[in-house]
């Protein structure tokens, strides 16, 4: 189950190596044990001793090293359908060893770690935890921090100083400020930014040059390394249609209104509760009625601020936020509940925003993306709606279709409801960990 408060602890004990060979492989042996919140992930049945303990005795440097090499991908990217494992799961990282199936992923301000049961091939063990977490993200900076240093120090001390593990951290560590944007920029791409093509980098570089500051992380955290021109072009020509595209909504002048005004604690926890202020306050009416979003905009039936621009992109819209006008959408998609989800989540970004005059909206787990989804999702079908228009909290898919059909909303977005919500369960599908 996901625990917002869950932390890691990497813990060794440095052992006696015995027959291990290289040099660096034998001054780091250990035991060692990785604990997310109360749980040991390193918990392992010994098939020969028949025997369970919660830690593996291997080398420390292989883990340490991996940590190191992939520090920026680790720290910086969000899951994404073409996101290498090798780059996220301590499995890669092994060399011989018997290391849990354990991957990381970023999610903005917080790390997704999830952990599944193992047999490795290379030792007569099994992994037997199975969980899933979301851990502070600078804490877990930290501990890896202080786990590469133990590492490095044990190394000095049993007379291996200069390794590839001490140039690559010592890198990181003396990192400028100016060239650790660039490497997070990278590292949000899947990429090394230490081993990068010059054409690559060039490219990088074009790129944060033609896009407004207000949208350079969040295009980053969703682009595609191999379409990044295309993308960032597609973004500019939104821009500059919705430059020409001048319809004043009834939002006009509430830009920032809600800046200040969440307090949960975490994205989609402030999405909903901004989405419930809203409703309340600008008077839209019963939870369990649909929501007329053009009305909402004080626009005739049917008119929405939201053009089309071009073909399908992973980047979902780009949305003008226009303090004279109100909030205006560009984005490839044509269907109507579509283009009322993204507009929903347009508004979201203009109440929030402070100075920014355009945003981008995608499908990633950045903490603002996060925000905006939670935020359309309550606005257009609130939970306490969803709840008064179900027959109990065991209902078949035809259910599903009858609430969305009435809501006027997709069928994606009622699941998403009663999922996170814990409304109800849908017979056929599985019940999972309520997030984002």
């Amino acid at each position: 189950m996901s625990d917002l408060t869950s932390n890691l602890k990497v813990s060794v004990e440095w052992e006696d190596p015995c027959a291990a060979k290289g040099e660096e492989l034998r001054a780091t042996w250990c035991r060692l044990s990785i604990q997310i919140g109360q749980i040991p992930v390193t918990r392992i049945h010994d098939e020969r001793l028949q025997t369970v303990r919660e830690a593996v005795y291997c080398s420390a440097y292989p883990l340490a090293e991996w940590f190191a090499f992939n520090w920026w991908s680790l720290l910086n990217e969000i899951e994404r359908p073409w996101s290498a494992a090798e780059r996220h799961n301590l499995r890669y990282a092994r060399e011989g060893f018997a290391l849990p199936n354990l991957e990381f992923f970023s999610e903005d301000s917080l790390i997704r770690a999830v952990w599944k049961p193992y047999v490795p091939a290379s030792a007569p063990v099994r992994f037997l935890e199975e969980g899933f977490a979301l851990l502070d993200r600078t804490a877990f900076s930290r501990e890896i921090h202080a786990f590469l240093e133990k590492v490095i120090v044990r190394l000095e001390s049993q007379g291996v100083p200069h390794t590839s593990l001490f140039d690559e951290w010592t890198a990181i560590r003396d990192i400028p400020e100016v060239e650790k944007e660039f490497c997070e920029t990278v590292g949000a791409l899947g990429l090394d930014p230490y081993d990068l093509e010059d054409k690559k980098a060039d490219e990088v570089f074009s790129v944060v040059k033609n896009l407004p500051d207000e949208m350079r992380r969040e295009f980053f955290l969703a682009a595609d390394s191999n379409a990044l021109t295309q993308q960032s072009r597609w973004v500019s020509k939104c821009l500059r249609q919705l430059g020409d595209y001048e319809i004043k909504t009834k939002l006009a002048g509430k830009k920032g209104l809600y800046r200040t005004q969440a307090s949960s604690s975490t994205p989609w926890q402030r999405g909903y509760e901004l989405a419930r202020k809203f409703r309340k306050e600008f008077g839209l009416g019963s939870p369990s009625k649909p929501l007329s979003t053009d009305k909402l905009c004080g626009l005739k039936k049917g008119n929405l601020p939201v053009i089309r621009v071009g073909e399908e992109h992973q980047l979902d819209a780009v949305t003008r936020l226009s303090t004279e006008l109100g909030p205006q959408v560009a984005t490839s998609k044509e269907r109507k509940s579509s283009k009322s989800y993204l507009l929903a989540r347009a508004i979201c970004e203009y109440l929030c925003s402070d100075s920014a005059d355009s945003a981008l909206l995608t499908r990633i787990s950045s903490d603002r993306q996060k925000q905006n989804r939670a935020f359309a999702a309550e606005l257009l079908a609130p939970a306490e709606g969803i709840r008064k228009l179900l027959s109990g909290s065991r209902i078949d898919r035809d259910e599903v279709t009858e609430v969305a059909a009435h809501l006027d909303v997709s069928e994606w977005l009622i699941e998403h409801q009663l999922q996170n919500h814990r409304i109800a369960v849908v017979e056929g599908t599985m019940s999972l960990p309520a997030s984002d």
